[in-house]
């Protein structure tokens, strides 16, 4: 079995399994990947394309998982991450996030009303 052969599924597999969060060395699929490119056994413009899609793909389903479990799914991560206190555990997140939130309501933006109807100067 070749890399040429399954180089593109491979890079593919690697790119979205790191997307949705495991330690998989996806720079290095994506090195092997620009090799076989570089030396004309893989088009690059299919390397760019299977890593790009692989990617949005593990983005996407992360989003889904994300938005369905809410902070389950966040207090999941921070448990088994590999890195000893991601930026996102911390317990201030919440209010952070209420924050943004209220911040970028419609309201929040002068002259922004768009449930009153401004009335028409002749």
């Amino acid at each position: 079995m070749q890399l040429a052969q399954h180089g593109l599924a491979f890079l593919a597999l690697a790119m979205f399994l790191q997307a949705i969060g495991l330690p998989i060395p996806g720079a290095v699929a994506l090195i092997l990947a620009a090799a076989q490119a570089a030396t004309g056994h893989v088009s690059g413009f299919a390397v760019l394309g299977s890593a790009l899609l692989a990617m949005l793909a593990g983005d996407a389903v992360m989003f889904l998982l994300g938005r369905r479990t809410g902070w389950w799914l966040l207090g999941l991560l921070c448990r088994v991450s590999l890195i000893p206190k991601p930026a996102f555990c911390d317990r201030q997140i919440p209010s952070i996030v209420a924050a943004a939130r209220s911040s970028s309501s419609p309201n929040s933006f002068p002259g922004s009303t768009p449930w009153r109807r401004r009335s028409r100067a002749a």
